[in-house]
């Protein structure tokens, strides 16, 4: 049970995330386009969290927030497994860098253009499933149907580009 008391409380441990959107026992937590939490019931909480309050979030839903940067994820670097940032404003990856654990990233349909930006993502260990897809650098190499090779040569741990699993051969020479 959650407490209201001007705005909606919650215990550490559940993160007050309605059911709705929590999903197979993760933990997530969803943004409108307002900015504001949405409970999936009309309601609208204000999702003001300490650093402790959030240390269980797995994946966390910002797509169509008007997002241009990636600043403030320190407060989920050690917990979050799944960013979904899609439609956004994002031109720089600056600040993925301190997500460790991620393996996936929804960030299609933003503003990344060039090579220097979508190498950050290899600094990502565990990142493993990229939607890349809409983002003008994505969009110069499809047209010349070199996307998923450029991509997974800059980017080799990726095992899933755009809903496509990648398959990599095996290097000429390696036994």
């Amino acid at each position: 049970m959650v407490a209201r008391c001007g705005c909606l409380r919650a215990s550490p441990l559940r993160l007050a995330v309605p059911a709705a959107l929590r999903m197979r026992g993760r933990r997530v937590l969803h943004s409108n386009r307002r900015g504001n939490g949405s409970n999936g019931e009309g309601e609208s909480n204000n999702y003001q969290r300490s650093s402790s309050q959030m240390e269980n979030l797995r994946i966390l839903s910002l797509g169509r927030n008007n997002i241009k940067n990636l600043n403030g994820l320190e407060a989920v670097r050690e917990t979050l497994e799944e960013l979904w940032i899609s439609y956004n404003f994002i031109e720089k990856l600056r600040g993925i860098h301190v997500m460790k654990k991620l393996k996936v990233l929804y960030m299609s349909n933003n503003l990344v253009k060039d090579w220097a930006e979508f190498v950050r993502l290899a600094e990502l260990p565990l990142l493993e499933d990229l939607v890349f897809v809409g983002n003008p650098l994505q969009q110069k190499f499809s047209d010349q149907n070199s996307w998923i090779e450029e991509a997974t040569k800059r980017v080799p741990k990726v095992r899933k580009l755009d809903g496509v699993l990648v398959i990599k051969e095996k290097e000429e020479g390696a036994n």
